[in-house]
């Protein structure tokens, strides 16, 4: 979908870093304009740069070193708007808590964030959860090394075309290798107190599409703010490089754990239909949750956990399943029935998931294919 689909029709909307060419235009939408310098410091910056500088449009908040909140006092929009803007944050976690404080409940973050595969951060790594999560327990403290990384590895190829190189691979890194004035000035960032005033404009968050779905999966698994992934894409082609992202605040997700979790396994099955990872437990646990039948082989502490788990998701268990030799202490676990595995009469919609002991694993598997289950097709192992 459009993002511009994602925008209300009503209410305040905010734009963060709008430079020459806003998304979000005047007179169409209520518009605000923020970036991290006031109207003067940017077109002080952008001067001779490749922005329209007649067109730079004035900013209604300057950030500065605060936060949104501060910023923007007793307004609340009913959307926010970033492109190309989140990457360059060094508290990355700390502005989706930021911006979250500023939105109604139900307000959107719209994002677009560069696609490694397709820019000059081609040859950097991706920036794991674990890098954002420890600066913001740190403060903002910590960014130095990756700005260092930044320009150890980012290329500096700026032709005409440059995402067209990216795209095709086509793009050598031989000559950025071999610039020693780089590597000086990155000895020197990561010994700096405080490098954000030398590099400011670095990319110091680095994504692809699977990774940034992965970065918002561990921010719902810590339960740092009150998003849902709404929707996502990825625009890869020879003259774009966008991940797209709708946030949309939900105040719920942090206190109902089961709406939590269920967002967890939304977003991990995207990333596994991105690696292209097929079969019929994503496939009830997605999209089909009506349509397979789901049953717990195990009664035991790991049959009840696997129960809880599976209900957070949203599936509903039809029963127990346990083996002919085994004595039934109780014919009723979490309000469902408890059968041999010999009463069972599979259909092609059954899903069997086992859970239990690692000890009693290969001896129940054993036991279900002789039933003529097919391993990791029709039952798989909690």
């Amino acid at each position: 979908m459009e993002l511009s689909s994602f925008l209300p029709k009503s209410g305040k909307i905010l734009e963060v870093g709008p430079l020459d060419n806003p998304f979000v235009k005047r007179p169409e939408h209520d518009v605000y304009y923020a970036d991290v310098y006031t109207t003067e410091k940017v077109k002080e910056m952008y001067e001779n740069s490749y922005a329209n500088f007649d067109r730079i449009v004035d900013i209604d908040f300057a950030i500065g070193s605060g936060s949104y909140r501060e910023a923007v006092g007793d307004n609340k929009f009913a959307a926010v708007y970033s492109s190309h803007c989140v990457e360059h944050i060094p508290d990355i976690i700390r502005h989706f808590i930021d911006i979250s404080e500023i939105l109604e409940d139900g307000g959107r973050y719209i994002l677009r964030i560069p696609d490694k595969r397709n820019s000059f951060d081609y040859y950097r790594n991706v920036t794991p959860f674990r890098d954002a999560y420890d600066i913001y327990l740190n403060g903002g403290k910590g960014v130095n090394r990756l700005y260092a990384d930044s320009l150890m590895l980012t290329s500096t190829y700026s032709e005409a075309g440059a995402t067209t190189w990216f795209y095709n691979n086509r793009a050598s890194y031989l000559l950025d290798l071999l610039n020693d004035g780089r590597i000086e000035m990155a000895r020197e960032l990561f010994a700096e107190e405080d490098a954000t005033k030398r590099v400011s404009t670095a990319h110091i968050w680095v994504f692809d599409y699977e990774t940034a779905l992965a970065f918002f999966r561990d921010c719902l698994r810590f339960n740092l703010f009150p998003f849902s992934v709404e929707n996502h894409s990825s625009n890869i082609s020879e003259v774009s490089y966008d991940i797209e992202i709708v946030l949309r605040k939900d105040v719920r997700i942090k206190t109902d754990e089961k709406l939590r979790q269920r967002e967890i396994v939304k977003v991990q099955l995207a990333i596994e239909a991105e690696r292209n990872i097929e079969c019929k437990f994503h496939d009830a646990i997605g999209v089909g949750i009506n349509k397979y039948k789901f049953w717990i082989y195990g009664a035991g502490i790991e049959g009840r956990r696997c129960y809880d788990n599976l209900i957070n998701c949203g599936v509903m268990v039809k029963g127990f399943l346990i083996s002919d030799n085994q004595e039934m202490i109780n014919d009723n676990v979490c309000g469902k029935s408890v059968r041999f595995i010999s009463d069972f009469q599979r259909t092609e919609n059954d899903v069997v998931v086992v859970a239990v002991g690692n000890k009693y694993y290969a001896e129940i598997k054993d036991v279900l294919i002789r039933c003529g289950m097919e391993l990791y097709k029709d039952f798989f192992r909690m």
